[in-house]
């Protein structure tokens, strides 16, 4: 995989549609620490009711190599934005469909008419499911996703690319790494970077 660092994103992508098995090697080493983040954070929200971390790697992984075949260049979208927005995608309805099956099952063993003891109420009034996504608030990030995303296009690339990490929530030091960039440009970049964003959004 020597010298294929050289190539930026496009290229790679193209060379994987070529059947080029170490161009997709050195594009998925670039974005596995995009991959586990995302995993890592579901987790975190999700761990207490039954969903495991290594199944939300899997459908990450299952997200990244569909984000690579369905790719466009033309569609002025920067293909890191369009891996979020995929594995985003990708994991959560792995998670809605994980709670519709558990709820499924749940309710197949009990009555929701069934009248609870020593109340004149049945379990369906009790039955609230609190891993539930809030539409409201889920609709709300997406707008400002959406915000930050025609933001970043409106920067170079490769500030755009840094700010997305940055908005995702990756540390200076970890841009710095997934990007191969000097630790003292990715903290000048994001700062201005910062302030067009207060600009932007205040028009």
């Amino acid at each position: 995989m020597k010298g294929y660092q050289k190539y930026n994103d496009y290229e790679l992508i193209y060379m994987v549609g070529e059947n080029n098995e170490d161009a997709f090697s050195v594009l998925y080493d670039k974005y596995q620490p995009l991959l586990k983040k995302y995993a890592g954070q579901y987790y975190q929200y999700y761990k207490n009711y039954g969903i495991e971390y290594d199944d939300l790697c899997q459908e990450a992984y299952l997200a990244f190599d569909r984000a690579i075949r369905y790719y466009r260049e033309d569609g002025e979208t920067l293909f890191y934005t369009f891996l979020c927005i995929t594995v985003r995608s990708k994991i959560l309805n792995y998670i809605k469909g994980y709670q519709a099956k558990k709820n499924s099952l749940y309710l197949e063993s009990f009555s929701l008419d069934q009248v609870c003891h020593g109340s004149d109420q049945c379990l369906g009034d009790y039955l609230e499911d609190p891993s539930a996504l809030d539409p409201e608030r889920e609709y709300s990030r997406g707008m400002v996703s959406m915000q930050v995303h025609h933001f970043c296009l409106d920067l170079d690339m490769e500030t755009g690319q840094m700010f997305e990490l940055y908005w995702n929530g990756f540390s200076n030091l970890e841009i710095s790494q997934l990007l191969d960039i000097d630790l003292a440009k990715v903290l000048l970049s994001l700062r201005k970077a910062r302030r067009l964003l207060r600009d932007y959004l205040g028009n």
